[in-house]
């Protein structure tokens, strides 16, 4: 049976984020040029195919202040801006990407919490610590903000140390027009 979220809703994600957390610990325990305090700017969640994705996205409106969507890479993305934002060890969560795979991805991609992003401030500083201490890690630029990207756990759930907050991103995306107001 393929696995399909089907529904979003604050329970599942607070049990989601729980776990999750628990992996983060490691990571940053393990890792000590981590700083220790940060705060997440948003968390993402994979949907099976673009049916889940759809039917995601519908059952987060009622939670949802506002509501933006961006087809990239021949996929939907949309950024969920919470009505109230969702407590976590890691702060105060307002921002949910919800992706739907790439299409060569549908039925191999983790669905669920795929990653966590978190803004650092100084993200020179943090590549160079990366780098320095020989971690193994994927350098993403998609134009818009950088990421470092790393691999956590059993599912390769990832942490995304990003140079811009989401707050930014959507800023930008929608003064160039690639991201549109939902709701």
């Amino acid at each position: 049976m393929e696995k399909r979220l089907g529904s979003l809703d604050v329970e599942w994600l607070s049990k989601e984020l729980a776990a999750y957390f628990n992996r983060l610990r490691e990571f940053i325990s393990d890792h000590e040029w981590v700083d220790r305090k940060f705060s997440i700017d948003h968390i993402g969640i994979k949907a099976h195919d673009e049916a889940d994705y759809k039917a995601c996205l519908l059952s987060i409106m009622p939670i949802a202040d506002m509501v933006y969507e961006i087809e990239m890479n021949n996929r939907k993305l949309a950024i969920i801006v919470l009505a109230r934002p969702l407590d976590s060890e890691g702060g105060a969560i307002r921002y949910i990407e919800l992706m739907e795979p790439r299409p060569e991805k549908v039925g191999k991609d983790t669905v669920g919490l795929d990653h966590t992003e978190i803004y650092v401030f100084d993200f020179e500083k943090v590549a160079g610590l990366a780098e320095k201490a020989g971690e193994p890690y994927e350098y993403y630029d998609n134009g818009h903000h950088k990421a470092l990207v790393f691999k956590i756990g059993e599912k390769n759930e990832e942490i995304k140390l990003s140079d811009t907050p989401m707050e930014r991103v959507i800023e930008e995306e929608l003064a160039s027009g690639e991201l549109k107001k939902i709701k």
